[in-house]
């Protein structure tokens, strides 16, 4: 029997696609405590800026990229136990957002999430204030 190759970026989508439905669809566990719910969402916070910082340093490899997505990962699942709302959990949590995308854009949409949590949007017009930089989509 042959084995499977796949490609790195479709490993890294894959990777986040299962851990994401596995996070959703698992069995919720009773809610956690409000202490354990602020450390986690202080944690989060830190690990997504971790990420960025990592995501623009030229030097770090993918595999460090790709272990810290994983861990942010992890901490959003337990996430989910939190009694927060929904519209902040979609503000501020990353899985949602990696379904169907390439492992390229993995750091742009940490990126984005980063920005929809402060009330920002990731608009170039907002940076250049001028619309010649907006590429047509």
């Amino acid at each position: 029997m042959r084995p499977i190759r796949i490609r790195a970026g479709a490993a890294c989508t894959l990777l986040a696609a299962t851990a994401f439905a596995a996070m959703v669809l698992a069995p919720r566990p009773a809610r956690a405590e409000d202490d354990i719910c602020k450390t986690w969402v202080r944690e989060h916070c830190m690990a997504k800026a971790d990420y960025i910082r990592l995501y623009l340093d030229p030097s770090v490899s993918a595999a460090a990229l790709d272990r810290r997505l994983y861990e942010l990962l992890q901490l959003e699942s337990y996430l989910l136990s939190c009694d927060i709302p929904e519209q902040r959990l979609r503000r501020s949590l990353v899985g949602w957002r990696l379904i169907g995308k390439p492992a390229d854009s993995f750091g742009g949409e940490v990126f984005a999430s980063a920005y929809a949590e402060a009330g920002l949007q990731l608009n170039p017009r907002s940076v250049f204030g001028d619309e010649r930089y907006v590429l047509d989509e």
